[in-house]
């Protein structure tokens, strides 16, 4: 696999995943899948060795080229000489006030590490118990919190990262999880100041993807967004007249929150606060560059029509990243 970075880059790669083939499918692979859709760029043999390729040589560049080393540990990691030996080479390349290595132990208490490897018994450790998605998010903070030399912030731009993602992900999910680690990338795009957000609330059996609140300084409420975060490629008029029912469902669930809101404030307001029917609800789907003029005149046709909700394509996130 081409590093993308300049050969002179120390870094290439935020994290070196290392662990026994045995932890791969059900930690090792799930782990790095949900490190890239955050933006981060984690080294793994299955995706950064290629056919033919040295693996020692590519393992040894993996390592040196890695800002920090989360090392999956398991019974089966301490068995193996080649998985321990990465360990101790990560260990070697720490210095004082600056560690790079990220424990996270797989079935396997912290007593049985500290017999088997007694340089980490006094390091704080992830423990894969408390869910994968717990785990990178703690991984993801770390890497974030030294992000100056890290390689997902600096190549490719966060901007590029995300058009990268839109050209790959199969639905909004996969951009909404995205998002969840960059959210300043929706405070941009609502022009929110002093923002909330708030993460699929459950609003009178509605849930939409993200809530994003402007607060208001001189009457000290919140101005809502509502977005739903709909298919990245379905076409908007797909018979040329008729809007794509999966579209039409999300606007009419918006509608139907509207409707729902003045009838029930205060369940509403213990989820979103200061949430009214006014608030501004947004559909995103589709790209720009794939509608064409016809289908763009329409889009801006269909949004006249709507009150207090727009259609928006996807390239509006990407001009706010």
């Amino acid at each position: 696999m081409s590093d993308p970075l300049s050969a002179g880059a120390k870094y290439a790669w935020d994290v070196f995943v290392s662990h026994a083939t045995e932890d791969k499918d059900r930690v090792a692979l799930p782990l790095a899948e949900k490190l890239k859709q955050a933006g981060l760029r984690p080294w793994l043999d299955r995706t950064d060795v290629d056919p033919g390729d040295n693996l020692r040589r590519k393992v040894n560049e993996g390592l040196s080229r890695s800002r920090f080393g989360v090392v999956i540990l398991s019974d089966t990691f301490f068995e193996k000489k080649w998985t321990v030996d990465e360990l101790d080479a990560l260990m070697a390349m720490e210095r004082p006030g600056h560690e790079i290595v990220i424990p996270l132990l797989h079935c396997v208490s912290p007593a049985s590490l500290a017999e088997r490897y007694p340089l980490l018994a006094n390091r704080a450790c992830l423990d894969t118990s408390g869910g994968l998605d717990h785990v990178a998010a703690e991984i993801i903070r770390v890497v974030l919190k030294r992000g100056s030399q890290s390689p997902s912030e600096s190549v490719p731009t966060l901007r590029r990262r995300l058009l990268d993602l839109l050209d790959t992900a199969p639905d909004g999910a996969h951009v909404r999880q995205f998002l969840q680690h960059h959210s300043q990338i929706l405070e941009h795009a609502t022009g929110a100041h002093q923002p909330t957000v708030v993460w699929t609330p459950a609003l009178g059996g509605f849930s939409p993807d993200v809530c994003v609140a402007n607060y208001l300084p001189t009457t000290s409420r919140r101005e809502w967004h509502v977005i739903v975060l709909a298919s990245i490629r379905s076409e908007l008029f797909p018979n040329g007249t008729d809007i794509n029912p999966s579209i039409k469902k999300a606007l009419d669930e918006l509608e139907a929150l509207r409707k729902w809101i003045p009838d029930n404030y205060v369940e509403a307001r213990k989820t979103l606060s200061d949430i009214n029917g006014q608030f501004r609800g947004v559909v995103v789907t589709g790209r720009r560059a794939e509608l064409g003029s016809e289908q763009a005149r329409r889009l801006e046709q269909y949004n006249d029509l709507l009150f207090g909700t727009r259609i928006r394509t996807y390239d509006w996130l990407v001009e706010a990243s």
